[in-house]
């Protein structure tokens, strides 16, 4: 019922499951919300102008410590949700111009409440205390590198799987290091996934 009704055609790029048991999709067009107290569907189409979501489809969904509701967009801006969770504002990005627009695969939330995501072909952060935008365009260690996966570990040390490479950040030293993976019949140092 949810693809042939809600989702028909269209790629889902990201499932959520929120603090109060509600399943969110996000896909091309529209993010659809199962409530889980009623059962019943809700569509919020993100180009619709009652939500103010200033992108053209969702690469991304997450949710924060508090309770809000991020969307990452994949052709548009970043934002959040606000009233109930129907509409959305936007969080203009000075690291670049205001016709710019992000295609993020994928975000992650880290414990001191920076949100990293892999936008195109690079790797941006936001600290949601300080209102900042970051990046490592400067960094050779991520050029033409985007990211669809984080972990945390209890070392303060975040792995970045980026699209070619490894990469650990430990937040106590602020050092990033490439971790180089060697398999059976490679030579030593080289880096074989295509997204860790």
């Amino acid at each position: 019922k949810i693809i042939n009704e809600y989702l028909a055609n269209l790629p889902v790029r990201d499932l959520l499951e929120d603090s109060e048991g509600n399943v969110w999709f996000a896909s091309d067009n529209r993010l659809v919300k199962k409530k889980k107290k009623t059962g019943a569907f809700e569509i919020l189409n993100p180009m619709a102008s009652f939500m103010g979501f200033p992108a053209r489809s969702l690469g991304d969904i997450i949710q924060d410590s508090s309770g809000k509701i991020w969307l990452l967009p994949y052709d548009g801006q970043l934002s959040y949700l606000v009233n109930d969770n129907k509409t959305a504002v936007a969080i203009y990005n000075d690291l670049h111009t205001k016709e710019h627009t992000s295609y993020v695969y994928a975000g992650y939330i880290d414990k001191h409440e920076v949100l990293w995501y892999g936008d195109g072909g690079f790797i941006e952060k936001y600290d949601m205390k300080s209102g900042r935008f970051s990046g490592f365009q400067e960094n050779s260690l991520f050029k033409s590198q985007s990211s669809r996966f984080w972990f945390e570990d209890s070392d303060s040390v975040i792995w970045i799987g980026a699209t070619e490479k490894l990469i650990k950040h430990n937040r106590n030293t602020g050092t990033y290091t490439e971790v180089f993976l060697q398999y059976k019949n490679t030579k030593p140092g080289t880096v074989y996934p295509t997204m860790c």
